[in-house]
């Protein structure tokens, strides 16, 4: 297959991945009462650098080398796909404090506990 062609679909595979999980977050937090943290986190985050893969196809293939550790293949990065990685990482950070995660009265419970909470409080209410 055409590498173009196959980065392209690895870009829109990593888009469509992000607004999914951010989308499915959403609805879990609407809906159910409870999210998960890392998947909010994740979520923004890939469908940003999806946007940023589309944008920039090659320069994750020119960065990347075998023997270089992390940081160097982050430095050679050109400076608009680092500016897409910091806005990534700040629109992950935002979708945390838009849902709440930062509250410190409700982020004390986790996930397991608040779906306990829920269904115990569902049984009771089925058994009136």
């Amino acid at each position: 297959m055409n590498t173009v062609l196959q980065k392209y679909k690895n870009a829109l595979l990593l888009l469509v991945l992000g607004l999914g999980c951010t989308a499915g977050v959403w609805y879990m937090a609407y809906n159910l009462g409870y999210y998960y943290g890392s998947l909010a986190m994740l979520g923004p985050i890939f469908a940003i650098l999806g946007i940023a893969a589309l944008f920039f196809p090659n320069t994750l293939h020119d960065a990347h080398d075998k023997e270089a550790s992390a940081l160097q293949k982050f430095r050679r990065l050109p400076l608009g796909m680092k500016l897409f990685v910091a806005v990534a990482f700040g629109a992950g950070l935002a979708n945390l404090y838009l849902l709440g995660y930062f509250d410190k009265n409700d982020n004390a419970k986790s996930s397991q506990e608040k779906v306990l909470e829920r269904s115990a409080l569902e049984y009771q209410q089925s058994k009136v």
